[in-house]
C-alpha cells in the first residue's frame, strides 16, 4: 500500500506517543512535543538536538523523542546525521523533523491527559 510522507509520519507518531502513554513522566513529554519545534526553528536542528534540558526526568523525556523522531524520519541517529549531514541534507532532515513533530504534538495534546 502506497502512502504519503505525512501518512507515515502520523502511523510512526500515533506509536510512539501511545507508547509512552503509561509513563509517570508523559506530561514531560508532552511539554517537549510542544518546545521543541520553536527550538529547532530558533536555534537550528542540530543545536536543538544538542540541547540536554535541565532535570532527570525531562533529560530522559527528551532522549525517548529524539529517539522517537530517529526512527520516524527513518534515521539511525538523528542527531549525527545533522552534525554529518551537507547543507541541502541539514535542510532536509530539518524540514522532515518539523513535519514529523507537527504529528508527534497533535498527537500528544489528544492522547496525553496532563494533570
Amino acid at each position: 500500500m502506497l502512502q504519503t510522507r505525512s501518512q507515515k509520519f502520523a502511523a510512526s507518531a500515533y506509536q510512539n506517543v501511545n507508547s509512552i502513554i503509561a509513563s509517570a513522566d508523559r506530561d514531560k513529554y508532552k511539554a517537549i512535543t510542544r518546545n521543541l519545534p520553536v527550538l529547532i526553528q530558533t536555534a537550528g536542528l542540530a543545536q536543538a538536538l544538542a540541547f540536554i534540558p535541565s532535570g532527570e526526568a525531562q533529560k530522559k523525556m527528551h532522549e525517548t523523542l529524539i529517539k522517537h523522531l530517529s526512527a520516524t524520519i527513518e534515521k539511525e541517529d538523528l542527531a549525527r546525521a545533522c552534525r554529518e549531514a551537507s547543507l541541502h541534507e541539514y535542510m532536509r532532515l530539518t524540514r522532515d523533523t518539523l513535519d514529523a513533530l507537527v504529528w508527534y504534538k497533535r498527537f500528544a495534546e489528544s492522547l496525553i491527559d496532563v494533570k
